[in-house]
């Protein structure tokens, strides 16, 4: 996030921001909840690729199978897509406006999202987990 807000390519903000937007349009609709994660691994790729960290990107991938699942266990929730898109704006915004520590705090509130409702995920889905 550093380097983003710091030395960004505009051109992968724009990329970053056409994602969002297509979030936008899918925002709330369940049926397309599939289609807005992976508009959603689009823009983290966009962001990792706006400093030439893509081969980081897919280690990370490679690393949290766990954490993914919960993920897609939690993307469903009322308001989760909303929250999600939400994130995404104040990412952007903070990168264009070049706010290093304002970015590095919204990316990692955003991050922290899922881990933070865990006990809740779990509790809900009992059945997937042992």
């Amino acid at each position: 996030m550093r380097q983003l807000a710091i030395n960004g390519d505009p051109k992968i903000i724009i990329k970053a921001k056409g994602f969002v937007k297509m979030q936008g349009a899918l925002v709330d609709d369940i049926e397309q909840v599939g289609l807005f994660k992976q508009l959603d691994e689009a823009f983290h790729d966009a962001l990792f690729a706006g400093v030439n960290q893509l081969e980081l990107s897919a280690h990370l991938a490679s690393r949290c199978g766990h954490l993914g699942r919960a993920r897609s266990l939690d993307l469903p929730r009322v308001g989760k897509m909303s929250s999600v898109l939400e994130d995404h704006q104040a990412i952007i915004t903070a990168i264009e406006e070049k706010n290093v520590e304002k970015s590095i705090q919204m990316m990692r509130e955003h991050l922290s999202g899922t881990m933070e409702r865990l006990p809740q995920i779990i509790a809900e889905n009992r059945n997937l987990f042992s």
